[in-house]
Protein backbone atom coordinates (compact mmCIF):
# COMPACT_ATOMS: atom_id res chain seq x y z
CA UNK A 1 0.00 0.00 0.00
CA UNK A 2 1.26 3.22 -0.84
CA UNK A 3 1.68 6.40 1.73
CA UNK A 4 1.42 9.82 0.55
CA UNK A 5 3.02 12.24 2.93
CA UNK A 6 4.55 15.75 2.79
CA UNK A 7 8.21 14.73 1.90
CA UNK A 8 11.09 17.03 1.21
CA UNK A 9 11.81 17.28 -2.30
CA UNK A 10 13.06 20.41 -4.08
CA UNK A 11 10.41 22.72 -4.59
CA UNK A 12 8.96 23.19 -8.06
CA UNK A 13 9.96 26.60 -9.35
CA UNK A 14 6.70 29.12 -9.25
CA UNK A 15 7.42 29.88 -12.81
CA UNK A 16 6.81 26.43 -14.32
CA UNK A 17 3.25 27.08 -13.77
CA UNK A 18 0.59 28.48 -15.68
CA UNK A 19 -2.51 30.09 -14.31
CA UNK A 20 -6.10 30.73 -15.61
CA UNK A 21 -7.43 33.10 -12.61
CA UNK A 22 -10.68 34.57 -11.72
CA UNK A 23 -10.59 37.96 -9.78
CA UNK A 24 -13.45 39.88 -10.58
CA UNK A 25 -14.99 38.52 -7.04
CA UNK A 26 -13.85 41.89 -5.07
CA UNK A 27 -14.49 41.84 -1.47
CA UNK A 28 -11.75 43.73 0.03
CA UNK A 29 -9.79 47.26 -0.59
CA UNK A 30 -7.27 49.36 1.22
CA UNK A 31 -4.35 51.65 0.26
CA UNK A 32 -1.17 51.73 1.46
CA UNK A 33 1.32 54.31 0.07
CA UNK A 34 0.51 54.67 -3.08
CA UNK A 35 -0.74 50.76 -3.94
CA UNK A 36 -4.11 50.06 -3.70
CA UNK A 37 -4.77 46.51 -2.06
CA UNK A 38 -7.71 44.40 -3.62
CA UNK A 39 -8.81 41.46 -2.06
CA UNK A 40 -10.89 39.08 -4.41
CA UNK A 41 -11.74 35.54 -4.83
CA UNK A 42 -8.19 34.66 -6.45
CA UNK A 43 -5.66 36.73 -3.68
CA UNK A 44 -4.55 39.93 -3.32
CA UNK A 45 -4.28 42.26 -6.46
CA UNK A 46 -1.89 45.10 -6.19
CA UNK A 47 -2.41 48.52 -7.98
CA UNK A 48 -0.26 51.35 -8.45
CA UNK A 49 -2.67 54.08 -8.20
CA UNK A 50 0.41 56.80 -9.83
CA UNK A 51 -0.44 54.55 -12.76
CA UNK A 52 -3.40 52.86 -12.87
CA UNK A 53 -1.42 49.55 -13.38
CA UNK A 54 -1.02 46.09 -11.51
CA UNK A 55 2.57 45.74 -10.15
CA UNK A 56 1.70 42.54 -8.17
CA UNK A 57 -0.19 39.75 -6.45
CA UNK A 58 -0.12 37.99 -3.37
CA UNK A 59 -1.32 34.34 -3.30
CA UNK A 60 -1.59 31.05 -1.12
CA UNK A 61 1.38 30.44 -3.21
CA UNK A 62 3.49 32.92 -1.28
CA UNK A 63 2.35 34.76 1.96
CA UNK A 64 -1.33 33.97 2.28
CA UNK A 65 -3.11 30.83 3.96
CA UNK A 66 -5.96 30.70 0.92
CA UNK A 67 -6.32 32.64 -1.79
CA UNK A 68 -10.66 33.71 -0.73
CA UNK A 69 -9.86 37.29 0.52
CA UNK A 70 -12.41 38.58 2.64
CA UNK A 71 -11.24 41.17 4.74
CA UNK A 72 -7.59 43.85 4.29
CA UNK A 73 -6.76 46.31 7.14
CA UNK A 74 -3.68 48.06 8.69
CA UNK A 75 -2.11 48.95 11.85
CA UNK A 76 1.30 50.88 11.61
CA UNK A 77 3.39 49.47 9.09
CA UNK A 78 1.19 46.01 9.10
CA UNK A 79 -1.18 44.91 6.55
CA UNK A 80 -3.88 42.02 7.67
CA UNK A 81 -5.58 40.43 4.99
CA UNK A 82 -8.09 38.01 6.68
CA UNK A 83 -8.92 34.57 4.57
CA UNK A 84 -11.36 31.75 4.74
CA UNK A 85 -8.21 29.78 5.28
CA UNK A 86 -6.25 32.18 8.11
CA UNK A 87 -5.09 35.14 8.90
CA UNK A 88 -1.68 36.64 7.18
CA UNK A 89 0.51 39.95 8.66
CA UNK A 90 2.38 41.56 6.23
CA UNK A 91 4.88 44.01 7.29
CA UNK A 92 7.68 45.15 4.42
CA UNK A 93 9.22 41.65 3.16
CA UNK A 94 8.21 39.57 6.45
CA UNK A 95 4.75 37.73 6.84
CA UNK A 96 3.51 35.96 9.59
CA UNK A 97 0.87 33.17 8.92
CA UNK A 98 -2.23 31.91 11.10
CA UNK A 99 -3.40 28.96 8.77
CA UNK A 100 -7.00 27.17 10.24
CA UNK A 101 -4.93 24.06 9.06
CA UNK A 102 -3.23 24.52 12.64
CA UNK A 103 -5.84 26.08 14.41
CA UNK A 104 -9.19 25.77 13.19
CA UNK A 105 -10.79 28.88 14.83
CA UNK A 106 -8.84 31.02 12.46
CA UNK A 107 -11.43 29.94 9.63
CA UNK A 108 -14.32 32.27 7.64
CA UNK A 109 -12.65 35.35 8.92
CA UNK A 110 -14.95 38.47 7.86
CA UNK A 111 -13.52 41.61 9.69
CA UNK A 112 -10.56 42.84 11.53
CA UNK A 113 -10.35 45.53 13.71
CA UNK A 114 -7.79 46.93 16.36
CA UNK A 115 -8.81 47.33 20.28
CA UNK A 116 -8.00 50.56 22.46
CA UNK A 117 -5.13 48.80 24.16
CA UNK A 118 -3.89 46.79 21.65
CA UNK A 119 -5.94 43.51 20.78
CA UNK A 120 -7.04 42.72 17.46
CA UNK A 121 -10.29 41.69 17.01
CA UNK A 122 -11.29 38.67 14.04
CA UNK A 123 -15.12 37.96 13.33
CA UNK A 124 -15.62 34.67 11.88
CA UNK A 125 -17.82 33.19 10.28
CA UNK A 126 -19.16 30.53 12.67
CA UNK A 127 -16.43 30.76 14.76
CA UNK A 128 -17.26 33.81 17.02
CA UNK A 129 -14.56 36.57 17.65
CA UNK A 130 -10.90 35.43 17.90
CA UNK A 131 -9.37 38.19 20.20
CA UNK A 132 -5.25 38.47 19.55
CA UNK A 133 -3.41 40.26 22.48
CA UNK A 134 -0.98 41.96 21.86
CA UNK A 135 2.90 40.27 23.03
CA UNK A 136 3.03 42.19 26.34
CA UNK A 137 -0.40 41.89 27.56
CA UNK A 138 -0.12 39.08 30.65
CA UNK A 139 -2.14 35.81 30.52
CA UNK A 140 -3.56 33.84 27.36
CA UNK A 141 -3.02 36.46 24.41
CA UNK A 142 -5.34 33.96 21.96
CA UNK A 143 -8.80 33.99 23.44
CA UNK A 144 -12.67 33.40 21.88
CA UNK A 145 -15.79 34.95 22.13
CA UNK A 146 -19.02 33.12 20.89
CA UNK A 147 -22.44 32.34 22.41
CA UNK A 148 -21.31 30.49 25.58
CA UNK A 149 -20.62 33.97 26.39
CA UNK A 150 -23.60 35.60 25.72
CA UNK A 151 -22.68 36.47 21.99
CA UNK A 152 -25.70 36.93 20.23
CA UNK A 153 -24.25 34.65 17.42
CA UNK A 154 -20.98 32.83 16.03
CA UNK A 155 -21.39 34.50 12.86
CA UNK A 156 -19.72 37.81 13.02
CA UNK A 157 -19.66 41.02 10.57
CA UNK A 158 -17.75 43.72 12.24
CA UNK A 159 -16.66 44.40 15.73
CA UNK A 160 -15.50 47.86 17.03
CA UNK A 161 -14.34 48.81 20.38
CA UNK A 162 -15.00 52.36 21.12
CA UNK A 163 -12.76 54.83 23.43
CA UNK A 164 -15.11 54.06 26.49
CA UNK A 165 -14.08 50.57 26.25
CA UNK A 166 -16.92 49.38 25.42
CA UNK A 167 -17.32 46.35 22.38
CA UNK A 168 -20.11 46.65 19.85
CA UNK A 169 -20.53 42.85 17.16
CA UNK A 170 -22.43 42.79 14.40
CA UNK A 171 -23.93 39.13 13.74
CA UNK A 172 -25.98 37.49 11.74
CA UNK A 173 -28.91 37.73 14.50
CA UNK A 174 -28.23 41.57 14.94
CA UNK A 175 -26.53 43.83 17.21
CA UNK A 176 -24.99 43.22 21.02
CA UNK A 177 -22.31 44.98 23.10
CA UNK A 178 -20.34 44.14 25.86
CA UNK A 179 -18.43 46.18 28.90
CA UNK A 180 -17.64 44.87 32.10
CA UNK A 181 -19.11 41.83 31.96
CA UNK A 182 -22.17 42.85 30.98
CA UNK A 183 -23.59 42.22 27.54
CA UNK A 184 -26.82 43.86 26.09
CA UNK A 185 -28.24 43.33 22.64
CA UNK A 186 -30.06 45.66 20.28
CA UNK A 187 -32.79 43.07 18.74
CA UNK A 188 -35.95 44.66 19.44
CA UNK A 189 -36.99 48.16 20.94
CA UNK A 190 -34.21 50.04 19.40
CA UNK A 191 -35.53 50.89 16.78
CA UNK A 192 -33.41 47.87 14.30
CA UNK A 193 -34.93 45.37 12.35
CA UNK A 194 -33.92 42.14 12.83
CA UNK A 195 -31.50 40.23 10.40
CA UNK A 196 -27.57 40.20 9.53
CA UNK A 197 -25.47 43.87 10.70
CA UNK A 198 -23.37 43.29 8.01
CA UNK A 199 -21.40 46.15 8.53
CA UNK A 200 -20.97 48.64 11.54
CA UNK A 201 -19.19 51.70 11.16
CA UNK A 202 -18.14 53.89 14.41
CA UNK A 203 -18.86 57.57 13.79
CA UNK A 204 -17.37 58.84 17.46
CA UNK A 205 -19.02 57.64 20.74
CA UNK A 206 -21.51 55.61 20.48
CA UNK A 207 -22.64 56.78 17.44
CA UNK A 208 -22.88 54.14 13.90
CA UNK A 209 -23.69 53.85 10.53
CA UNK A 210 -25.26 50.25 10.43
CA UNK A 211 -25.68 47.92 7.07
CA UNK A 212 -28.68 45.70 8.06
CA UNK A 213 -28.41 42.98 4.79
CA UNK A 214 -32.40 43.15 3.07
CA UNK A 215 -33.19 46.29 5.28
CA UNK A 216 -30.94 49.42 4.71
CA UNK A 217 -28.50 51.25 6.10
CA UNK A 218 -29.45 52.76 9.60
CA UNK A 219 -27.93 55.76 12.44
CA UNK A 220 -27.51 54.13 16.01
CA UNK A 221 -26.52 55.88 18.90
CA UNK A 222 -26.62 52.85 21.58
CA UNK A 223 -30.41 53.85 22.55
CA UNK A 224 -32.27 54.49 19.03
CA UNK A 225 -31.75 53.34 15.89
CA UNK A 226 -33.03 55.62 12.84
CA UNK A 227 -33.07 54.24 8.94
CA UNK A 228 -31.69 56.35 5.94
CA UNK A 229 -33.70 55.77 3.19
CA UNK A 230 -31.97 55.29 -0.14
CA UNK A 231 -31.81 57.12 -3.19
CA UNK A 232 -34.39 56.62 -5.34
CA UNK A 233 -31.87 55.12 -7.68
CA UNK A 234 -31.31 52.43 -5.86
CA UNK A 235 -32.93 49.28 -6.30
CA UNK A 236 -35.28 48.57 -2.92
CA UNK A 237 -33.52 48.60 0.42
CA UNK A 238 -30.46 46.20 -0.91
CA UNK A 239 -27.33 48.06 -0.14
CA UNK A 240 -24.33 46.42 -0.84
CA UNK A 241 -21.54 48.26 1.21
CA UNK A 242 -21.24 51.15 3.07
CA UNK A 243 -18.25 53.70 4.10
CA UNK A 244 -17.63 56.85 5.84
CA UNK A 245 -15.58 59.81 4.01
CA UNK A 246 -14.29 63.03 4.57
CA UNK A 247 -16.78 65.43 6.93
CA UNK A 248 -18.77 62.79 7.81
CA UNK A 249 -20.31 61.80 4.49
CA UNK A 250 -21.61 58.63 4.31
CA UNK A 251 -20.85 56.64 1.28
CA UNK A 252 -23.56 53.83 -0.21
CA UNK A 253 -23.48 51.04 -2.62
CA UNK A 254 -26.18 49.22 -4.12
CA UNK A 255 -25.73 45.54 -4.10
CA UNK A 256 -27.29 45.52 -7.90
CA UNK A 257 -25.73 48.74 -8.77
CA UNK A 258 -25.82 52.43 -7.97
CA UNK A 259 -23.38 54.78 -5.62
CA UNK A 260 -24.36 57.57 -3.10
CA UNK A 261 -23.07 59.79 -1.14
CA UNK A 262 -24.94 60.67 1.85
CA UNK A 263 -24.61 64.83 3.51
CA UNK A 264 -26.52 66.67 5.77
CA UNK A 265 -29.73 64.95 5.30
CA UNK A 266 -29.37 64.93 1.04
CA UNK A 267 -28.33 62.75 -1.50
CA UNK A 268 -25.94 62.58 -4.36
CA UNK A 269 -25.38 60.05 -6.78
CA UNK A 270 -22.66 59.17 -8.67
CA UNK A 271 -22.04 57.73 -12.07
CA UNK A 272 -26.35 58.05 -12.87
CA UNK A 273 -25.64 57.87 -16.41
CA UNK A 274 -22.91 54.91 -16.61
CA UNK A 275 -24.81 51.77 -17.20
CA UNK A 276 -21.70 49.94 -15.67
CA UNK A 277 -22.18 51.63 -12.51
CA UNK A 278 -25.54 51.41 -11.99
CA UNK A 279 -25.87 47.89 -12.99
CA UNK A 280 -22.85 46.84 -10.85
CA UNK A 281 -23.31 44.32 -8.18
CA UNK A 282 -21.24 45.96 -5.27
CA UNK A 283 -19.28 43.86 -2.67
CA UNK A 284 -17.16 46.70 -0.84
CA UNK A 285 -16.70 50.26 0.26
CA UNK A 286 -13.59 51.48 1.22
CA UNK A 287 -12.51 55.47 2.39
CA UNK A 288 -8.89 56.12 1.72
CA UNK A 289 -7.25 58.88 3.67
CA UNK A 290 -6.33 60.94 1.25
CA UNK A 291 -10.22 61.01 0.74
CA UNK A 292 -10.75 58.93 -2.49
CA UNK A 293 -13.33 56.71 -2.09
CA UNK A 294 -13.06 53.10 -3.52
CA UNK A 295 -15.99 50.40 -4.34
CA UNK A 296 -15.20 47.08 -5.64
CA UNK A 297 -17.96 44.86 -7.06
CA UNK A 298 -18.55 40.94 -7.80
CA UNK A 299 -17.81 41.89 -11.54
CA UNK A 300 -14.21 42.82 -11.23
CA UNK A 301 -14.95 46.79 -11.42
CA UNK A 302 -13.34 48.88 -9.67
CA UNK A 303 -14.43 52.68 -9.15
CA UNK A 304 -12.73 55.57 -7.25
CA UNK A 305 -14.24 58.88 -6.43
CA UNK A 306 -11.91 61.85 -5.79
CA UNK A 307 -13.35 65.59 -6.40
CA UNK A 308 -16.76 64.53 -7.67
CA UNK A 309 -15.48 62.90 -10.31
CA UNK A 310 -15.35 59.06 -10.69
CA UNK A 311 -12.66 56.56 -12.32
CA UNK A 312 -12.93 53.05 -13.39
CA UNK A 313 -10.54 50.37 -13.09
CA UNK A 314 -11.13 46.77 -14.20
CA UNK A 315 -9.51 43.91 -12.50
CA UNK A 316 -8.35 40.97 -15.56
CA UNK A 317 -9.30 37.47 -15.01
CA UNK A 318 -8.69 35.18 -17.48
CA UNK A 319 -11.72 32.91 -16.09
CA UNK A 320 -15.11 34.37 -15.78
CA UNK A 321 -15.46 32.24 -12.90
CA UNK A 322 -13.09 30.18 -10.24
CA UNK A 323 -15.01 27.29 -9.72
CA UNK A 324 -13.99 24.43 -12.39
CA UNK A 325 -15.78 20.67 -13.00
CA UNK A 326 -14.89 18.91 -15.73
CA UNK A 327 -11.47 19.14 -17.27
CA UNK A 328 -11.34 16.86 -20.65
CA UNK A 329 -9.31 17.01 -24.03
CA UNK A 330 -10.78 16.93 -27.59
CA UNK A 331 -9.37 15.44 -31.41
CA UNK A 332 -8.83 19.19 -32.03
CA UNK A 333 -6.10 19.49 -29.78
CA UNK A 334 -8.12 21.92 -27.35
CA UNK A 335 -8.86 21.44 -23.59
CA UNK A 336 -12.35 21.78 -22.52
CA UNK A 337 -13.27 22.96 -18.74
CA UNK A 338 -16.92 23.33 -17.15
CA UNK A 339 -15.99 26.89 -15.52
CA UNK A 340 -18.95 27.37 -13.15
CA UNK A 341 -21.74 26.43 -15.94
CA UNK A 342 -20.29 27.74 -18.66
CA UNK A 343 -17.81 25.74 -20.97
CA UNK A 344 -15.04 26.69 -22.18
CA UNK A 345 -12.23 25.65 -24.09
CA UNK A 346 -8.15 26.37 -24.99
CA UNK A 347 -5.69 25.52 -27.57
CA UNK A 348 -3.02 23.30 -25.55
CA UNK A 349 -0.45 25.65 -24.88
CA UNK A 350 -2.25 29.17 -25.16
CA UNK A 351 -2.74 31.65 -22.14
CA UNK A 352 -5.81 32.11 -22.25
CA UNK A 353 -9.81 30.40 -22.23
CA UNK A 354 -12.77 31.37 -24.37
CA UNK A 355 -16.02 30.30 -24.09
CA UNK A 356 -18.20 28.02 -26.43
CA UNK A 357 -20.74 29.75 -28.05
CA UNK A 358 -24.39 28.50 -28.33
CA UNK A 359 -24.16 25.85 -25.99
CA UNK A 360 -25.66 27.30 -22.84
CA UNK A 361 -25.15 26.40 -19.33
CA UNK A 362 -23.23 22.92 -19.18
CA UNK A 363 -23.84 20.21 -16.96
CA UNK A 364 -21.37 17.57 -17.62
CA UNK A 365 -18.73 16.91 -20.66
CA UNK A 366 -16.68 14.04 -22.26
CA UNK A 367 -15.03 13.24 -25.18
CA UNK A 368 -15.94 10.60 -27.96
CA UNK A 369 -13.45 7.79 -28.82
CA UNK A 370 -12.58 9.99 -32.37
CA UNK A 371 -11.97 12.97 -30.04
CA UNK A 372 -15.39 15.02 -30.62
CA UNK A 373 -16.49 16.89 -26.89
CA UNK A 374 -20.47 16.26 -26.27
CA UNK A 375 -21.79 18.47 -23.79
CA UNK A 376 -24.66 18.36 -21.64
CA UNK A 377 -27.32 21.34 -20.93
CA UNK A 378 -30.76 21.52 -19.42
CA UNK A 379 -31.93 21.62 -23.16
CA UNK A 380 -30.35 18.21 -23.86
CA UNK A 381 -27.10 16.71 -25.71
CA UNK A 382 -25.17 18.61 -28.01
CA UNK A 383 -21.87 17.99 -29.99
CA UNK A 384 -19.53 20.31 -31.44
CA UNK A 385 -18.73 19.57 -34.93
CA UNK A 386 -16.50 22.04 -36.69
CA UNK A 387 -16.40 25.59 -35.11
CA UNK A 388 -20.35 25.08 -33.68
CA UNK A 389 -22.05 22.81 -31.55
CA UNK A 390 -24.95 20.41 -33.07
CA UNK A 391 -28.40 19.25 -30.47
CA UNK A 392 -28.89 15.89 -30.57
CA UNK A 393 -32.64 15.20 -30.17
CA UNK A 394 -33.33 13.15 -26.88
CA UNK A 395 -36.00 10.54 -27.72
CA UNK A 396 -37.29 10.36 -24.47
CA UNK A 397 -41.00 10.10 -22.58
CA UNK A 398 -42.59 12.04 -21.10
CA UNK A 399 -39.60 14.66 -20.27
CA UNK A 400 -35.65 14.63 -21.33
CA UNK A 401 -33.97 14.18 -17.81
CA UNK A 402 -31.01 16.18 -16.85
CA UNK A 403 -27.96 14.41 -17.55
CA UNK A 404 -25.05 15.20 -15.42
CA UNK A 405 -22.61 12.97 -16.33
CA UNK A 406 -21.54 11.17 -19.73
CA UNK A 407 -19.03 8.84 -20.71
CA UNK A 408 -18.52 6.65 -23.56
CA UNK A 409 -17.34 2.89 -24.77
CA UNK A 410 -15.21 1.97 -27.16
CA UNK A 411 -17.98 1.41 -29.57
CA UNK A 412 -18.78 5.04 -29.17
CA UNK A 413 -21.76 4.62 -27.35
CA UNK A 414 -23.21 7.36 -25.16
CA UNK A 415 -23.59 6.40 -21.65
CA UNK A 416 -25.18 9.29 -19.36
CA UNK A 417 -26.05 9.62 -15.98
CA UNK A 418 -29.18 11.81 -14.82
CA UNK A 419 -29.87 13.54 -11.38
CA UNK A 420 -32.88 10.97 -10.27
CA UNK A 421 -30.18 8.05 -10.14
CA UNK A 422 -31.16 7.20 -14.18
CA UNK A 423 -28.64 5.60 -16.84
CA UNK A 424 -29.39 5.57 -20.36
CA UNK A 425 -27.67 4.88 -23.28
CA UNK A 426 -27.20 6.28 -26.60
CA UNK A 427 -26.20 4.57 -30.01
CA UNK A 428 -26.39 7.35 -32.52
CA UNK A 429 -30.18 6.69 -33.28
CA UNK A 430 -32.26 5.55 -30.05
CA UNK A 431 -32.23 5.93 -26.46
CA UNK A 432 -32.32 3.00 -24.23
CA UNK A 433 -33.19 3.35 -19.93
CA UNK A 434 -30.68 0.83 -18.14
CA UNK A 435 -31.73 1.86 -14.85
CA UNK A 436 -34.91 3.24 -13.54
CA UNK A 437 -35.43 6.38 -11.57
CA UNK A 438 -33.79 5.92 -7.92
CA UNK A 439 -32.94 2.59 -8.81
CA UNK A 440 -28.98 2.51 -8.11
CA UNK A 441 -29.31 5.81 -6.05
CA UNK A 442 -32.05 8.63 -4.55
CA UNK A 443 -29.01 10.91 -5.77
CA UNK A 444 -27.30 11.81 -9.34
CA UNK A 445 -25.35 9.89 -10.51
CA UNK A 446 -22.28 11.73 -10.64
CA UNK A 447 -19.76 10.27 -13.03
CA UNK A 448 -19.53 7.07 -15.36
CA UNK A 449 -16.49 5.04 -16.14
CA UNK A 450 -16.17 2.05 -18.93
CA UNK A 451 -13.22 -0.07 -17.55
CA UNK A 452 -10.63 -2.38 -19.68
CA UNK A 453 -13.67 -4.58 -20.16
CA UNK A 454 -15.96 -2.54 -21.15
CA UNK A 455 -18.08 -3.07 -18.11
CA UNK A 456 -20.19 0.16 -17.06
CA UNK A 457 -19.82 1.45 -13.50
CA UNK A 458 -22.04 4.56 -11.98
CA UNK A 459 -20.94 6.61 -9.09
CA UNK A 460 -23.21 7.95 -6.61
CA UNK A 461 -21.62 10.21 -3.79
CA UNK A 462 -23.79 8.67 -1.05
CA UNK A 463 -25.02 5.04 -2.89
CA UNK A 464 -21.81 4.02 -3.77
CA UNK A 465 -20.41 2.40 -6.52
CA UNK A 466 -22.87 0.20 -9.76
CA UNK A 467 -21.68 -1.98 -11.82
CA UNK A 468 -23.78 -3.37 -14.64
CA UNK A 469 -23.42 -6.74 -15.62
CA UNK A 470 -25.24 -7.22 -18.65
CA UNK A 471 -28.39 -7.96 -17.04
CA UNK A 472 -28.59 -6.86 -13.66
CA UNK A 473 -26.46 -3.97 -11.25
CA UNK A 474 -24.11 -5.37 -8.59
CA UNK A 475 -24.04 -2.88 -6.23
CA UNK A 476 -21.35 -1.77 -3.87
CA UNK A 477 -22.47 0.35 -0.99
CA UNK A 478 -19.97 2.94 0.51
CA UNK A 479 -19.96 0.93 3.52
CA UNK A 480 -17.55 -1.53 1.24
CA UNK A 481 -15.34 1.37 1.55
CA UNK A 482 -14.91 3.47 4.27
CA UNK A 483 -18.69 4.55 4.80
CA UNK A 484 -17.90 7.95 3.71
CA UNK A 485 -19.04 9.98 0.52
CA UNK A 486 -17.60 8.80 -2.65
CA UNK A 487 -15.49 12.01 -3.95
CA UNK A 488 -14.03 11.48 -7.97
CA UNK A 489 -13.65 8.06 -9.74
CA UNK A 490 -11.06 7.20 -12.79
CA UNK A 491 -10.18 4.75 -14.57
CA UNK A 492 -6.04 3.49 -13.90
CA UNK A 493 -3.54 3.11 -16.85
CA UNK A 494 -4.96 -0.54 -16.94
CA UNK A 495 -8.38 0.34 -17.43
CA UNK A 496 -9.20 -0.80 -13.60
CA UNK A 497 -11.53 1.17 -12.00
CA UNK A 498 -10.65 3.32 -9.08
CA UNK A 499 -13.04 6.11 -6.50
CA UNK A 500 -12.01 8.41 -4.25
CA UNK A 501 -13.25 9.13 -0.50
CA UNK A 502 -11.84 11.70 1.64
CA UNK A 503 -9.56 9.56 3.49
CA UNK A 504 -8.71 6.62 0.68
CA UNK A 505 -7.80 5.12 -2.82
CA UNK A 506 -9.97 1.93 -3.41
CA UNK A 507 -9.54 -0.17 -7.00
CA UNK A 508 -11.36 -2.89 -8.33
CA UNK A 509 -10.02 -6.18 -9.95
CA UNK A 510 -12.26 -8.79 -11.53
CA UNK A 511 -10.34 -11.64 -9.60
CA UNK A 512 -9.76 -9.37 -6.07
CA UNK A 513 -12.79 -7.15 -5.77
CA UNK A 514 -11.97 -4.04 -4.18
CA UNK A 515 -8.72 -3.32 -2.54
CA UNK A 516 -7.54 -0.25 -0.90
CA UNK A 517 -4.39 0.98 -2.60
CA UNK A 518 -3.88 4.27 -0.67
CA UNK A 519 -3.28 4.80 2.93
CA UNK A 520 -5.19 7.38 4.70
CA UNK A 521 -4.03 10.85 3.93
CA UNK A 522 -2.11 12.66 6.58
CA UNK A 523 -3.45 15.64 7.81
CA UNK A 524 -1.18 18.20 6.41
CA UNK A 525 -2.02 17.35 3.11
CA UNK A 526 -5.64 17.49 3.51
CA UNK A 527 -8.29 15.38 2.42
CA UNK A 528 -8.99 13.47 -1.01
CA UNK A 529 -11.33 14.98 -3.80
CA UNK A 530 -10.17 13.89 -7.13
CA UNK A 531 -7.62 11.53 -9.57
CA UNK A 532 -6.20 10.89 -12.30
CA UNK A 533 -3.70 8.81 -13.87
CA UNK A 534 -0.56 8.97 -16.66
CA UNK A 535 0.24 6.46 -19.03
CA UNK A 536 3.41 5.09 -17.18
CA UNK A 537 0.78 4.50 -14.04
CA UNK A 538 1.76 7.43 -11.68
CA UNK A 539 -1.60 8.29 -9.77
CA UNK A 540 -2.64 12.48 -9.10
CA UNK A 541 -4.52 13.00 -6.32
CA UNK A 542 -5.85 16.58 -5.72
CA UNK A 543 -6.40 17.32 -1.91
CA UNK A 544 -8.15 20.41 0.03
CA UNK A 545 -4.60 21.16 0.65
CA UNK A 546 -2.81 20.63 -2.94
CA UNK A 547 -1.83 17.87 -4.72
CA UNK A 548 -0.37 14.44 -3.93
CA UNK A 549 1.47 12.22 -6.39
CA UNK A 550 1.91 8.80 -5.88
CA UNK A 551 3.83 5.95 -7.61
CA UNK A 552 5.63 2.94 -6.88
CA UNK A 553 9.29 4.01 -6.24
CA UNK A 554 8.26 7.40 -5.25
CA UNK A 555 5.44 10.04 -3.84
CA UNK A 556 5.55 14.01 -3.05
CA UNK A 557 3.00 16.25 -1.86
CA UNK A 558 2.91 19.75 -3.94
CA UNK A 559 1.62 22.61 -2.28
CA UNK A 560 2.25 26.29 -1.54
CA UNK A 561 5.88 26.03 -1.29
CA UNK A 562 5.81 24.99 -5.18
CA UNK A 563 4.14 27.74 -6.27
CA UNK A 564 0.83 26.26 -6.37
CA UNK A 565 -1.42 28.83 -6.24
CA UNK A 566 -4.59 27.13 -4.90
CA UNK A 567 -5.85 24.27 -2.22
CA UNK A 568 -8.96 22.60 -3.40
CA UNK A 569 -8.03 20.60 -6.33
CA UNK A 570 -11.53 19.51 -7.62
CA UNK A 571 -10.67 18.48 -11.19
CA UNK A 572 -7.33 16.95 -12.89
CA UNK A 573 -6.52 15.75 -15.91
CA UNK A 574 -3.56 15.11 -18.60
CA UNK A 575 -3.65 15.86 -21.76
CA UNK A 576 -1.81 14.29 -24.82
CA UNK A 577 0.78 16.85 -24.33
CA UNK A 578 2.24 15.64 -21.21
CA UNK A 579 0.43 18.94 -19.27
CA UNK A 580 -1.36 17.80 -15.71
CA UNK A 581 -4.51 20.49 -15.71
CA UNK A 582 -5.37 21.20 -12.00
CA UNK A 583 -9.10 22.22 -11.88
CA UNK A 584 -9.46 23.85 -8.19
CA UNK A 585 -13.08 24.52 -6.37
CA UNK A 586 -12.67 27.96 -6.25
CA UNK A 587 -9.24 29.17 -7.93
CA UNK A 588 -9.13 28.94 -11.61
CA UNK A 589 -7.17 26.39 -12.94
CA UNK A 590 -2.92 25.43 -12.79
CA UNK A 591 -1.13 23.69 -16.07
CA UNK A 592 2.59 22.54 -15.78
CA UNK A 593 4.44 19.63 -17.76
CA UNK A 594 3.97 16.36 -16.23
CA UNK A 595 8.21 16.57 -16.33
CA UNK A 596 8.35 19.24 -14.06
CA UNK A 597 6.83 17.28 -11.15
CA UNK A 598 8.63 14.24 -11.00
Amino acid sequence: MIVVGALMWPAIASAQWTYFENNSDIRALYQKGETLWIGTNGGVVLLDLLSDEFVGKITAADSLPGNSVRVIQGRGRDVYVGTDDGLSILTGGKVTVYARSRNYVFSDIRSISFGTSGETYLGTYGHGVVVMKPRSSRGKRLERITRQDSLLDNKVFAVSEIATGRVYFATSLGLCAYRDSAWVGFQAGAGLPRGEVKQLIEVGGDRFYLLIAGRGVYRFNHSRAVRIRPPDAFEGEDVGAIALGRNGALWVAGRFGGIARYRNGAWTVYGEDDHAVMQARWRCAYAAPGGTVFFGSADGLIVAVEDGKTRKISVPSTLPSGHVGRICEGADGRTYVINERDLLSSSGDADDFTPEMGVGRVLAVATSPDGVPWASTRQGILHKEGDGWTIITVDIEPRTPLFVSLAFDDAGHLWAGTSAGEVYRFDGEIWVRYADRHQLSSGPIFALLVDRSQTLWALSRSGGAHRYEGFKWQHYPIARFDSLHIQSGALDATGKPVVVTERAIWRFDNDKGWSQILARAPSEIGRYRSVCFDKAGRMYLGTTWGLALAADNANRFVGARDGLRGKDVAALSIDSKGYLWVGFRDEGIARISLENLW
